[in-house]
Order: C-alpha cells, then sequence, then structure tokens
C-alpha cells in the first residue's frame, strides 16, 4: 500500500494492480499487534519451570477457548483481559541492552491480537499503558514478583506504530495472513515473488 499509494502513485499502476490493491485485506478483522520494552531492576525467576526458558522466546497463552474467546472479542473491538503474548528478556543474552555491572534486565513483551480500533470510542493512548499491566499481570503468575522490579514500561499500540513507521495502518505483517495472500499471493499476484510490474 505505502510502495503503490504513496511513493508510486496510482496513475503509474496498470489497471490489474489497483484492482488486486482494492482487494487486499489490511486489519478486515480488526486484529492488529501490541508490544511493550520493560525495564526490570533484576532478573525474573520462573515459579514452576527451568529459569533457563528466559533466554528463549516464551509464550504465555490461556486455553484454547479462552484464545477464541478473546480473538472474537478483539474482532469487535473489545480489550480481553487474557490474550495470547510472546515475552523475551533479551538482555539474557545482550547484555548491552542493560546499563553495564547492573544486575537490571530487559523485556520484551508482544501481544499479537489487540483490536486496531478499540469499541466504544475507546481511546489507544488512554489504554495501552493498562494492556501493558495486563501482561505483566500474566507473566507475574510465572515469574511471581516481577512486577513489583520494574523500572519502567514503553507501550507501543497500534497506533503508535503508524506514527514511527510507514507501514500502512500499523500492520506489522503489513498485509492480513489470510489464504489468499499467503504463498505465491503474497501480498497480492501482482507483487508476489518480490516482483512488481
Amino acid at each position: 500500500h505505502t510502495l503503490c499509494h504513496d511513493l508510486v502513485g496510482e496513475d503509474q499502476l496498470p489497471p490489474n494492480l489497483l484492482a488486486e490493491l482494492r482487494g487486499m485485506g489490511v486489519l478486515r478483522n480488526n486484529v492488529s499487534a501490541f508490544k511493550a520494552d520493560v525495564a526490570l531492576r533484576s532478573r525474573p525467576h520462573l515459579a514452576k519451570h527451568d529459569s533457563a526458558l528466559l533466554s528463549s522466546c516464551m509464550m504465555f497463552c490461556p486455553t484454547l477457548d479462552e484464545v477464541r474467546r478473546s480473538t472474537a472479542a478483539i474482532s469487535r473491538g473489545e480489550l480481553p483481559d487474557q490474550t495470547p503474548m510472546w515475552l523475551s528478556i533479551t538482555s539474557v543474552l545482550d547484555r548491552s541492552l542493560v546499563p553495564a555491572g547492573s544486575d537490571a534486565d530487559a523485556a520484551y513483551v508482544y501481544l499479537p491480537s489487540v483490536p486496531f480500533e478499540p469499541a466504544d470510542g475507546a481511546d489507544w493512548a488512554g489504554v495501552k499503558d493498562k494492556i501493558a499491566e495486563h501482561a505483566l499481570d500474566a507473566f507475574d503468575d510465572f515469574a511471581p514478583g516481577v512486577k513489583s522490579t520494574v523500572l519502567n514500561t514503553a507501550a507501543t499500540s497500534p497506533t503508535d506504530l503508524m506514527t514511527i513507521s510507514p507501514v500502512h495502518r500499523g500492520n506489522l505483517m503489513h498485509v492480513d495472513q489470510t489464504m489468499a495472500q499467503f504463498g505465491p499471493w503474497r501480498p497480492t499476484n501482482s507483487l508476489s515473488g518480490y516482483r512488481t510490474p
């Protein structure tokens, strides 16, 4: 979208590509992404799991039924209390992310499913810190006490992504990941395989 509409211009595009662009799905189901960068005073400890997992990318997910319910709620613009999230303590492997000689750690929290447009006129600026806090509450269930070590949090909402990147509608995947937009059809037939007309 950014390349064809903003950088090249529609007058330079063949009619078949313009038709494909009109049909290209970008956040059709209202599902966007959210991230938070979290500074921690000290390293979290997983209560029931090997703390070696901290150097990996961990997925925290409620039951499959909860995932289905939260996805349906997100499509309607609701902000569910529980949603799947990825979490990584990036400074376990890269100590340059924290002050030298400190016990601090840096956490990267990624929620792959949040509503692009919250319902009831809610503004992301007013709810993004609450979403980050919910994510840290969920992590605190696995690493008790981690919330008490939080020094600072920088939450990045879908609307923030639009202001810091030219990605259309803040979609990190650029176009929806649907069967019609995968493989040889990603993002459209005319633009697949890293080609342009």
